[in-house]
């Protein structure tokens, strides 16, 4: 099968869903910034777990638009920060 599970994510489609459904839109977007907000934890740190949490789960829509290798890198130099790990 060569056609993907998701659409691609572009600012079109970003645009259409939002004329589409525009209190879902806000009420997401709302969300998102209340989610990475700094709080127990840093937003960094909430970043990095996010990208961690879409490598586990094979998230398309996080991982077409990171690189995998990038990504793991962020997320071991997080958690060595963490845990007090000298670089």
């Amino acid at each position: 099968m060569t056609e993907d599970m998701f659409p691609k994510a572009t600012a079109d489609l970003a645009k259409r869903r939002k004329s589409l459904a525009p209190e879902v839109a806000s009420t997401f977007h709302d969300f998102s910034k209340a989610v990475f907000r700094e709080g127990a934890l840093s937003r960094k740190h909430k970043q990095l777990i996010a990208v961690a949490v879409a490598h586990v789960i094979q998230c398309p829509s996080v991982l077409g638009r990171v690189n995998v290798v990038l990504a793991l890198a962020l997320v071991a130099a997080g958690f060595m920060l963490v845990r007090g790990t000298p670089w």
